[in-house]
């Protein structure tokens, strides 16, 4: 996952944001330097002034797209979660016996996140804070898991 393009799934309100980009794409652009930078500095010590700087926008204007920090975060972590989420469906829907199936949904997962534990040990430690806390995101995350998983089974 080292270096993967994250972007912003989250409804952004309609408009345009800095230099004519629309609001979600402001918004993709943000989520996209908050995950370069939580890579190299960790998410602890990045700041939204941080982001903002990377961007060349000011923190006022980051907030006009995300309310607080912890929503930049949150994004973030939705961001990685849907890229596991997105290879657990297609191991899911591909053929083959439902055995199988399940046995490729489960190492889709574990691959993915054992990747980013040594390739992005700072992201892993997001998304480990964001499960551990069970942030909504996290939640959600480990429910369409949990209901992939019962589909299978059943």
């Amino acid at each position: 996952m080292r270096h993967s393009r994250i972007t912003s799934t989250a409804q952004a309100s309609p408009g345009r944001g800095s230099k004519g980009a629309t609001a979600s794409e402001t918004r993709a652009r943000i989520v996209e330097a908050a995950a370069r930078l939580y890579r190299t500095a960790g998410h602890r010590k990045t700041t939204v002034a941080d982001i903002a700087r990377d961007l060349s926008m000011s923190p006022a204007n980051l907030y006009r797209f995300f309310p607080s920090r912890q929503a930049i975060e949150t994004a973030v972590v939705g961001e990685l979660l849907d890229q596991v989420g997105r290879a657990v469906r297609a191991a899911a829907c591909s053929e083959g016996p439902a055995t199988e199936r399940l046995r490729r949904v489960l190492h889709a997962a574990e691959t993915l996140h054992a990747r980013r534990r040594t390739e992005d040990p700072r992201l892993h430690e997001l998304v480990v804070t964001a499960t551990s806390a069970s942030w909504p995101i996290a939640t959600s995350y480990a429910d369409r898991l949990n209901s992939t998983l019962a589909q299978l089974v059943s």
